[in-house]
């Protein structure tokens, strides 16, 4: 895992020729190579284990999060490309939090790779944990308004400040 963590290219491919499982998981979280690969951009390494059949759907056993899940949270726009390509689900949702790879990137202001996962598809009328949909009215197709506020709904600060975090990202919409 720390090859494919760290790019290293040659060691991955040299690991998948010695037989390594690119749906192994790791630990108790489930965190495939894949998925190692995915969040910090390595798309060279993603499209490896791709090609020796890791399932770009395979979810980590903790949480159900997904490798374009990962890459979507990050910005990676090739590696969410790749994924999508290559039949990762742009709807699949986080266990307990119901929240999809649209929701992180909006949450974290990543807008290329929100229009690339609603060309693939990715639904815009669901809700996170929060409450918070990405649009509350589909026939006016617009953002949700920065002055509503969620203060009392969070119940702590952390809460709040990924709540600006997400707003700032929805209205990049």
């Amino acid at each position: 895992m720390d090859a494919v963590q760290g790019g290293h290219l040659e060691v991955a491919r040299a690991l998948l020729a010695h037989g390594a499982d690119p749906s192994a998981s790791r630990h108790s979280d489930g965190q495939t190579a894949l998925m190692q690969a995915s969040r910090p951009g390595h798309t060279d390494v993603v499209r490896l284990n791709l090609d020796h059949s890791a399932d770009p759907n395979q979810a980590q056993h903790s949480d159900g999060c997904t490798a374009l899940m990962d890459a979507a949270h990050s910005g990676e726009l090739g590696v969410s490309r790749l994924l999508l390509t290559r039949g990762a689900d742009p709807n699949a949702l986080v266990f307990e939090k119901q929240t999809s790879a649209l929701m992180l990137a909006a949450s974290w202001g990543h807008e290329e790779v929100v229009r690339l996962l609603v060309c693939f598809g990715a639904g815009i009328d669901g809700e996170d944990h929060f409450g918070q949909r990405l649009w509350p009215n589909q026939s006016q197709g617009m953002p949700r308004s920065t002055q509503r506020g969620r203060a009392g709904r969070s119940g702590h600060d952390a809460g709040r400040a990924h709540h600006h975090r997400q707003r700032r990202g929805m209205n990049a919409l």
